[in-house]
């Protein structure tokens, strides 16, 4: 049996090539995700519902401190600008933390989170077929906890300091 040294192997040197080795492509029935076209009804209305639920209300949430920071940076004084500064960043945090969970949710529809279907059952229409099972986002919250409450403290801190 032959064997292969390291140095031998074809694109072993290349960064590019351990990149590709790292992460593999999710498939989603057979198509790359940028060229997946949903034909099932029950999985387009999932789609819609998580997207609907989760990134909507994270971007909600975002643009609405976004839009309290702009009013209190515009409308009250420079003695206000930092509180104003707090909620840009609440919102900022809150866009990538929106990120970090549709990144995680982004593959719950790849082909290796398909069931094998090895013997033919009858399938109930309640039973779920597709995707894998809903994760909850309690990291996700517990962080967006984190942050919420740190920026509220400091948010405390700068208004006590208004009266001095």
């Amino acid at each position: 049996m032959p064997t292969h040294d390291a140095a031998d192997s074809h694109g072993s040197h290349s960064p590019i090539s351990h990149l590709h080795q790292q992460r593999p492509h999710r498939l989603y029935q057979g198509h790359r995700r940028k060229s997946w076209i949903v034909n099932d009804t029950d999985t387009m209305l999932e789609l819609r519902a998580r997207a609907r639920t989760f990134d909507g209300a994270y971007t909600r949430a975002a643009l609405s401190n976004l839009g309290y920071a702009l009013l209190v940076l515009k409308i009250f004084s420079h003695e206000f600008a930092r509180i104003g500064l707090i909620y840009a960043i609440m919102s900022m945090l809150l866009l990538v933390i929106a990120q970090y969970r549709r990144r995680r949710s982004d593959h719950d529809f790849a082909d290796i989170h398909r069931p094998e279907m090895n013997t033919p059952t009858v399938v109930k229409a309640s039973e779920r077929i597709w995707g894998r099972e809903f994760r909850t986002s309690g990291d996700v919250v517990v962080l967006l906890g984190v942050v919420c409450t740190a920026l509220y403290m400091a948010l405390f801190a700068l208004i006590m300091q208004l009266d001095a």
